[in-house]
């Protein structure tokens, strides 16, 4: 696996100015400097604002040390990630996917962004942008954001929104998972669950978001348990040609989207623990 780690021009030239006015005193004031053989020439400088560029991601926004831990945690969700929804490894990318950080101690936030109208073998994710605490990014946005580009990249096409999210949610944390999996029980519990002709028709997020992000989740997770990953995509591959109801038949054996409803909904009525 390929990482190269750089610093802006700005901040290089600026440490290069700080260091020359201050050579003078330092050099009489402090006794020599002698690393250890633990201490590797390779990792001075990781503790400045920089950016650490691997195979498939160029990580940018946070100090050179925390870039390098993100791209190798995005090179391995990328790795495991795909060989769970595809059986197999993503070919590397024709260029690297460029990551934005703000490591902040507010909300998590994520965004990835692609280009459908890329028809050619030379395609790559644009852009992923993530927001939050650097540990829950690690555990539960980056691999969200993640499935999102493997699964672009499988489909070169844009995906029904509450698929798209639904398996970024199931590439989450545990904790994340569990937090859903309430929240579509106690929606079922108050009707206010959507139907699924009217969920698989949807082509952008309606209004009631919660919702939507609840069911979607719960409905991914049903099919995927009920068969495995692969079924899963074929089952989107095939209603997005247009018939729903054909795919639910050929992937899943349910007769209608109506049974396939009656189905799951039986499912939100079991405890959590048992499902």
């Amino acid at each position: 696996m390929r990482f190269s780690i750089a610093t802006p021009p700005s901040r290089a030239a600026l440490f290069a100015v700080l260091a020359g006015l201050c050579a003078f005193s330092a050099t009489a004031a402090q006794p020599p400097v002698h690393r250890t053989p633990l201490e590797s020439t390779a990792d001075v400088g990781l503790d400045e604002f920089g950016e650490c560029r691997s195979t498939n991601f160029v990580v940018t926004g946070t100090t050179r040390r925390i870039a390098r831990r993100f791209a190798e945690r995005a090179e391995t969700h990328r790795k495991e990630l795909a060989k769970a929804w595809l059986g197999r490894e993503l070919p590397d990318w024709s260029s690297p996917c460029r990551v934005e950080l703000q490591l902040t101690g507010g909300r998590l936030g994520g965004m990835s962004t692609f280009d459908f109208t890329n028809n050619s073998t030379a395609w790559s994710p644009v852009r992923i942008a993530l927001n939050g605490p650097a540990d829950a990014i690690l555990s539960n946005s980056l691999p969200h954001e993640v499935t999102h580009t493997i699964l672009a990249d499988y489909f070169r096409r844009p995906l029904p929104r509450w698929a798209d999210e639904g398996t970024a949610i199931l590439c989450e944390g545990e904790a994340v998972q569990r937090r859903f999996d309430r929240m579509a029980q106690e929606m079922g519990r108050r009707w206010e669950l959507f139907r699924l002709d009217y969920l698989f028709g949807l082509r952008d997020y309606p209004p009631r978001i919660d919702v939507f992000y609840a069911e979607g989740y719960s409905v991914t997770r049903f099919l995927v348990e009920r068969k495995d990953r692969p079924t899963f995509l074929t089952f989107l591959r095939t209603g997005m040609g247009g018939d729903w109801a054909a795919a639910a038949k050929h992937c899943y054996g349910f007769e209608s989207l109506e049974e396939m409803q009656a189905a799951w909904l039986d499912t939100l009525r079991q405890p959590i623990a048992q499902k």
